[in-house]
């Protein structure tokens, strides 16, 4: 997110905010489309989108990437 807030859900209940700077959606790119929840607006949002593609070339360029992406999904795991 560039600029903007918003919410995070999980079976309609909100677990968290968002502001500038955050990113969500990272866990369905390397889940391959498996989504853990549901991110809403709470005002006007500013977005930077990737392409699976375009996070999977990065992976396969720079290791410390790679390692950074894989922590994330051991972190998603043990949720």
């Amino acid at each position: 997110m560039l600029e903007g807030d918003a919410r995070v859900l999980i079976d309609g209940q909100e677990v968290g905010r968002l502001s500038a700077g955050e990113l969500f959606g990272e866990i369905a790119v390397i889940a391959s489309g498996r989504r853990t929840a549901t991110v809403e607006s709470l005002s006007a949002m500013v977005l930077a989108s990737f392409f699976k593609r375009d996070i999977w070339a990065l992976e396969k360029s720079n290791a410390a990437f790679a390692d950074a992406l894989r922590a994330l999904r051991s972190t998603e795991d043990q949720s």
